[in-house]
């Protein structure tokens, strides 16, 4: 594949935005778009004060052109993507690592995980610790012109709401378990169910969540607290649940929606 050189193709009078060729570059050659020739072109006539476009080429302006040309091809490198595979984990668990994978838009000259260097090609690491609280893990890199750019993923600790159906009483933390389980720290959400013959809702969560209103076909109310206990989940952990229970039994398919 031969190529031209750069001085010669910014003298030609006509380079449109959709041409690509194919140019000598300090001995190699690149394949270079029309749009980028005539930026450069408009750079360098730009800045001719005498001699016309000519002189703005010769050879003392190589340097200067190679440069202005690897300016307009320059592309600041960024994350893409910086995620781990436990973002969620039930408190009272401890988890022994965690895998994180990231995606740039081009090779950097360092990487680092918690300012640990790692190989630059790596795009994904396995971060081995115990870990039995919320941490965040930052990534960061840095490309041929010195550009850093930092992105973080976190691990967070949080504790089942529950919800589902029931013809007994749930009052206790063996009696919540059974439930359906969403690991979350909000109290807001809709659930769906089926309540049948002699059957309650109930719904379960964290006291530090605040107090709940609930809507049923778009009415306010027909849920009452009916107690608060010390709940201890799967893993041990305790805190205060507060339960909530439908007004009303044999509510058939139901969706209610809490906040």
């Amino acid at each position: 594949m031969e190529g031209v050189k750069i001085s010669q193709l910014l003298k030609t009078d006509h380079i449109n935005d959709s041409d690509s060729f194919i140019i000598l570059q300090e001995g190699e050659t690149k394949r270079v778009e029309g749009m980028i020739l005539q930026n450069l072109k408009t750079s360098v006539v730009n800045n001719v004060t005498d001699g016309g476009l000519d002189k703005a080429l010769s050879a003392e302006q190589g340097k200067l052109l190679a440069k202005r040309l690897a300016d307009l091809e320059y592309k600041p490198i960024s994350i893409l993507s910086f995620n781990n595979n436990s973002s969620v984990v039930e408190m009272g668990n401890v988890i022994h690592g965690i895998k994180l994978t990231w995606n740039l838009n081009k090779q950097p000259i360092l990487q680092t995980v918690n300012k640990e260097n790692i190989d630059v090609k790596l795009r994904e690491f396995d971060l081995i610790k115990d870990i039995d609280k919320d941490i965040t893990i930052s990534l960061e890199v840095k490309d041929d012109r010195g550009l850093i750019v930092n992105k973080t993923t976190s691990v967070n600790f949080m504790n089942g709401v529950y919800y589902g159906v029931s013809n007994k009483d749930i009052s206790t933390s063996e009696d919540i378990l059974t439930l359906k389980k969403e690991l979350s720290n909000s109290k807001a959400r809709s659930v769906s169910v089926n309540c049948g013959q002699d059957q309650y809702i109930y719904y379960c969560l964290p006291s530090r969540l605040g107090n709940c209103i609930f809507f049923v076909g778009g009415f306010e109310g027909g849920f009452t607290k009916i107690k608060t206990i010390q709940f201890k989940n799967s893993f041990g952990y305790i805190e205060n649940y507060d339960i909530y229970k439908s007004t009303n039994k044999n509510l058939g398919s139901t969706t209610i929606t809490i906040k």
